[in-house]
């Protein structure tokens, strides 16, 4: 909107830089917090599962893009020895593979369940800001494409994270 005078308009951008201040120290914080507990923790991870991981990356983010635009077999098998060759990726997969093995884990011992009702509202704010099905359609069309899972295990190491965070002991 407009602002009646500088003042103000100087007001309200200090505002926002703090707001983005704040948002951004919280999610250094989390990146922190699961980082810390994640290196703490001893899980024997396979080059299978991190593959198996990796591969479920770029099936979502790459292959069904590639086979929309109708690429061929060669195009796709390509693009994923491409995925493949890039050793920091196999890195990088294999740590994002144990921080949510560990928030699992969290969540599990901790009772950290994500209702149906949780869900359901996450299934609202979707429906709400993209249009489309309802958002009762919706939850069951993605429960039953398993793309619920995929939400719900988020909402979980969501959880797992506040419990960390609601468990630390800060000294300014």
């Amino acid at each position: 909107g407009e602002c009646p005078d500088m003042e103000t308009l100087y007001r309200q951008i200090a505002e926002d830089v703090l707001l983005q201040n704040q948002k951004d120290w919280n999610k250094a914080l989390r990146k922190t917090v699961v980082q810390w507990v994640s290196d703490q923790a001893e899980v024997a991870l396979t080059n299978e599962m991190i593959e198996a991981e990796l591969r479920s990356e770029w099936e979502r983010l790459e292959a069904q893009v590639l086979k929309r635009l109708g690429y061929g077999d060669d195009v796709i098998a390509a693009s994923w020895l491409a995925w493949q060759a890039h050793e920091e990726l196999f890195t990088q997969m294999g740590y994002r593979l144990k921080d949510a093995l560990v928030l699992r884990q969290i969540a599990l011992q901790e009772q950290l369940v994500v209702e149906d009702d949780e869900a359901m509202a996450v299934m609202m704010a979707i429906s709400d800001t993209f249009g489309g099905p309802s958002p009762e359609d919706l939850f069951f069309e993605m429960r039953r494409s398993k793309q619920l899972d995929s939400i719900v295990a988020q909402m979980e190491s969501e959880k797992a994270i506040d419990f960390l965070i609601s468990r630390l002991t800060l000294i300014c």
